[in-house]
């Protein structure tokens, strides 16, 4: 198909080649020309859902990272000011 495409050989010289009729390679070129732009399209709709889902999963990410930051921050604060050093050490 690759070289009736790119029309590198005439149908003729593939037919002979892959002993294939000539009628039969014209309907599967055919057939390949109609359909590659469902191809690209397919992969366009695939990488726009790939994208969405990355996103969604790095805001997720980011949420919980500043939550994490949070929380950490307020038990600095306040293991430092509710326990004596002793205590600290231990934990």
């Amino acid at each position: 198909m690759l070289e009736l495409i790119r029309e590198e050989r005439t149908v003729s010289e593939v037919a002979a080649e892959y002993d294939v009729h000539p009628t039969q390679l014209q309907r599967w070129k055919a057939e390949a020309l109609k359909k590659l732009p469902q191809l690209f399209a397919k992969d366009s709709n695939e990488v726009e859902k790939l994208k969405k889902k990355h996103d969604k999963e790095k805001d997720e990410l980011t949420s919980k990272s500043v939550q994490l930051s949070v929380e950490a921050n307020w038990l600095k604060k306040n293991l430092a000011s509710n326990r004596t050093l002793s205590e600290r050490k231990r934990w």
